[in-house]
C-alpha cells in the first residue's frame, strides 16, 4: 500500500485492524471471482498469482491484469466509505517459478525465482495508483488495452522496457472527491509510499 504508516499512524488500533481487514478480504474475494491464487501478505504489501492452482488456462495474464483494475475500484469504494487515502502500486510479470513448501516450522506454500523476483521489482517501480507490467506479460495483454510505454532502470537487470496501464481503463483510488472529504474532515493526509498490491506468477504472471 501506498501511504500506509502515514495514515494508519492516525488509526487507533482497532480501527486500523478493521480497515486492514476489510481490505485483505476484498482483495482475498476478488482473487476467486477472477480464479487467482493468493500466496501471502508480505506487510503491507499481497502477493498473488495467476496460472497456478486456481486457472491454469493460458488466459491467465488477463485474469490478472482485470484483477488488478479491480483492485482499483474496490480501493476507491473503501476510500469513499471510511475517508481515508489508501493506495497501491500494482506490479505484474509472466515467467516461471517454483513452488513449494520449506522447512518444519511455521511452513506455507511460497514461489521463488526470477519470475518472482522481476514481478516485485515491477511494483515496486510503479507509480502509486497505477498497473505496471513488464514486457512478456505485455506481449500477452498488448490487444486487449492500452499502455504507456516506459524505460526504467531495474536493480539487478539495468535498464527494461515496461508499461503502464493507460488509466482510462481503471480508477483512480485517491481520486479528487475522495482527498476533498478527507480534507474537509481533517482526517489524513496525502502521502506516497508502499502498501503496494504485489503480484506475481508462479506458471505466469503477474
Amino acid at each position: 500500500m501506498v501511504g500506509f504508516t502515514a495514515w494508519s499512524s492516525k488509526l487507533q488500533p482497532s480501527e486500523l485492524v478493521h480497515i486492514l481487514n476489510s481490505i485483505v478480504t476484498g482483495f482475498d474475494k476478488l482473487t476467486e471471482i477472477h480464479l487467482i491464487d493468493k500466496i501471502k501478505t508480505i506487510g503491507d504489501a499481497y502477493f498473488c498469482v495467476s496460472g497456478l492452482h486456481s486457472c491454469k488456462s493460458s488466459d491467465h495474464p488477463e485474469r490478472m491484469l482485470k484483477f488488478a483494475i479491480e483492485i482499483m475500484s474496490f480501493l476507491k469504494n473503501i476510500n469513499t466509505s471510511n475517508q481515508t487515502l489508501i493506495n497501491v502500486r500494482i506490479g505484474m510479470h509472466t515467467g516461471d517459478a517454483v513452488g513449494g513448501v520449506i522447512g518444519f516450522k511455521k511452513f506455507a506454500y511460497d514461489l521463488w525465482g526470477d519470475t518472482i523476483n522481476t514481478a516485485s521489482r515491477m511494483e515496486s517501480t510503479s507509480l502509486p495508483g497505477r498497473i505496471q507490467i513488464s514486457r512478456s506479460t505485455y506481449g500477452r495483454v498488448y490487444d486487449l488495452f492500452e499502455f504507456e510505454e516506459r524505460l526504467i532502470e531495474v536493480k539487478g537487470k539495468g535498464e527494461c522496457q515496461t508499461y503502464l496501464l493507460k488509466e482510462k481503463h481503471h480508477e483512480n483510488p485517491i481520486a479528487l472527491n475522495n482527498m476533498a472529504q478527507v480534507e474537509d474532515n481533517d482526517h489524513l493526509e496525502v502521502s506516497q509510499g508502499p502498501f503496494s498490491s504485489h503480484k506475481e506468477d508462479e506458471q505466469q504472471q503477474q
